[in-house]
């Protein structure tokens, strides 16, 4: 399991200290994370390589990279961060030698997408704060990261609504906020802003103290002197259940008959003509209510068991669990619902629809227990070998999903 380090103390207690000073109310540096993220390991660097890979690939995080202030899609591997760089730091410095002078910058958001660690520390940061809130924003948590060495953010001042925690890696950067009804007079996504910088906030990027600012601020990040990295971990208020709704619908009704071509549409008066009538009820009534119940079902346990973040990493290819090895849980509770007569499971952002057998539920709350126990004793729940392939089947997704974790014969 990853360590994570906090600053010890009730951490529940500190985010309902800062919920009631800073959430969604002002901007400002607050002092120490209460969860050490540890972005000077090795652990980091090793995933914002993956990451960068993955993104230039198409695969997973997203990639935006500029030089000499040209966006640039291909041919990017050499301002790429490689293994052989060492650090952020080697990074930063081997790309002023490969930009000679020039202002470049690159962004990488979704940077879990392709770590698991780098989920299960931002999940670790997060996980009191969802508490002390009572539930998550609307949209999803991400994490992300920006490079280089530039007078202005690409876009200019903008904002993305999205409540940020800035930590700085390496290097000086400022990030300059203004509150929402500031935007009516701001130069917004221009990039000559520059004559306004004075009429904003100044947070300074910290490798020791974490920055944060409200969802609806506008924002713009400077790193004119020299090349920085800061880390950002971004709460979205975007999501919008109706859209779920809306698409499961649609599907629902794009199955429904329509009128065989050339049929004439027979008036009827002003009343509606009895096609159009007869059309909208054999809709509706492919409508159900319950399948729609289920998908929105299926999209919040994902969100609960992903901890609030959005686009959670692949599951692994990994071999099945034997009948005498150990399991136990490795960090978050597995969540399961019934719903359609289905049992509905998920872990770390993931989910499975399984045979609603009586007994599955009983072992998922055993494993919620965190004890070490065997797929052998699990099956015991209920003796017949169906249910032993459905546990089998069961712990596979799990361990797939590094929802449990996998003990040797030596307990380890």
């Amino acid at each position: 399991m990853t360590t994570v380090l906090t600053t010890g103390g009730n951490k529940v207690g500190y985010w309902r200290a800062f919920l009631e000073r800073y959430w969604e109310r002002e901007a400002a540096i607050v002092g120490p994370p209460p969860v050490d993220l540890d972005l000077t390991g090795d652990w980091f660097f090793r995933a914002v390589v993956q990451a960068a890979a993955a993104g230039d690939r198409g695969e997973g995080p997203l990639l935006q990279l500029s030089v000499d202030g040209e966006r640039l899609h291909r041919d990017r591997a050499r301002y790429l961060p490689r293994p052989e760089d060492g650090s952020v730091a080697g990074f930063l410095s081997r790309m002023d030698d490969e930009t000679g002078g020039a202002e470049w910058s690159m962004g990488l958001s979704r940077l879990h997408r392709t770590s698991f660690e780098m989920w299960e520390r931002a999940a670790v940061f997060t996980e009191d704060l969802w508490t002390a809130l009572g539930g998550f924003p609307s949209g999803y948590a991400d994490t992300d990261i920006f490079l280089g060495r530039y007078a202005g953010t690409h876009v200019g001042i903008h904002c993305d609504n999205a409540a940020n925690f800035m930590f700085g890696v390496a290097g000086p950067k400022d990030l300059v906020v203004w509150p929402p009804e500031d935007g009516e007079w701001l130069p917004l996504h221009r990039r000559d802003w520059f004559a306004v910088r004075d009429t904003g906030q100044v947070l300074p990027a910290s490798t020791t103290a974490m920055g944060y600012f409200p969802s609806r601020y506008w924002h713009v990040g400077t790193s004119a002197d020299a090349s920085s990295a800061t880390f950002n971990i971004a709460l979205f208020f975007d999501g919008d259940p109706v859209n779920a709704i809306i698409d499961d619908v649609t599907a629902q009704l794009a199955a429904a008959p329509r009128p065989p071509h050339g049929e004439i549409v027979r008036a009827n008066g002003a009343a509606l003509p009895e096609v159009v009538a007869v059309l909208l009820d054999s809709a509706m009534a492919r409508i159900d209510q319950d399948t729609v119940a289920d998908r929105l079902l299926a999209i919040w346990l994902r969100k609960l068991t992903a901890r609030g973040f959005g686009h959670v990493p692949v599951p692994l290819d990994v071999s099945p669990v034997a009948e005498d090895q150990a399991v136990s849980l490795h960090r978050f509770p597995i969540a399961h619902e019934r719903s359609c007569r289905k049992l509905l499971v998920s872990a770390n952002g993931h989910l499975a629809r399984l045979p609603d057998h009586p007994a599955l539920p009983a072992v998922l709350d055993r494993i919620n227990t965190g004890e070490a126990v065997t797929l052998a004793e699990l099956a015991r729940e209920r003796a017949d070998d169906e249910f032993t392939d459905i546990v089998h089947a069961v712990l596979y997704r799990l361990r797939s999903w590094r929802a449990i974790d996998v003990r040797d014969q030596d307990g380890v």
